[in-house]
């Protein structure tokens, strides 16, 4: 029991170290949009092949997505976007709830393609999945300014969790040239404020679209 007890405090020190050092590197700063990619855990078979998201970069238990800081960098009036997978959705639900928001719609899917414009085929316990999409969730009283943004986005498959540009573009065209910040960023975008949990995201270039 005393080993179990002592593992257990060895983890959290870390859980919580961990969590400090990326708090810090967050923007004193309020956002009126907040594009998040959270890294969510996944207990699949994907990892025994060195597939699954566990093996392509550092992800983040739910517990941890919750503790982030988050609300210290919303505005008032603010949007949230946050991508979720399926099996995710439940806690995407928590996330949004545990930030601040309210959650009320899908904003995008992602309708994955391969090069040829065939349908991607992915990974699935049940079905092959193919699609993404992004949560939209408020505080306060954020208003659109364009009523005639498509939610469905047909675009060919990126490197691993990079996701296609244009959903930034239509994030901006629904609501407007405002503050914003992108979460768990890959790379930094000119026009957005970018955090990440990889210490690499500071050594890639700033890319233009």
């Amino acid at each position: 029991m005393q080993s179990t007890n002592a593992t257990t405090r060895e983890k959290n020190a870390s859980v919580n170290a961990m969590l400090e050092k990326i708090t810090k590197k967050l923007p004193d700063k309020k956002y009126k949009i907040i594009l998040a990619d959270p890294p969510w855990t996944y207990n699949d078979k994907a990892l025994a092949g060195r597939r699954g998201a566990g093996c392509k970069y550092d992800t983040m238990t739910l517990d941890e997505l919750k503790r982030l800081p988050v609300p210290e960098i919303a505005d008032k009036n603010c949007v949230l976007f946050m991508w979720c997978t399926w099996p995710q959705i439940e806690g995407g639900l928590e996330l949004i709830e545990s930030w601040g928001f309210t959650y009320k719609t899908k904003a995008f899917t992602w309708v994955k393609t391969n090069s040829d414009g065939t349908l991607f085929m992915g990974m699935g316990g049940w079905t092959r999945s193919n699609d993404e999409f992004v949560l939209l969730a408020t505080k306060g009283k954020p208003k659109r300014v364009n009523a005639g943004i498509n939610s469905v986005i047909l675009s060919p498959i990126q490197d691993h969790s990079k996701k296609p540009h244009i959903f930034r573009t239509k994030i901006i065209e629904l609501m407007g040239d405002l503050p914003r910040i992108e979460l768990f960023a890959r790379t930094k975008v000119h026009g957005w404020d970018t955090w990440g949990n990889d210490d690499k995201l500071e050594l890639q270039p700033l890319e233009y679209f």
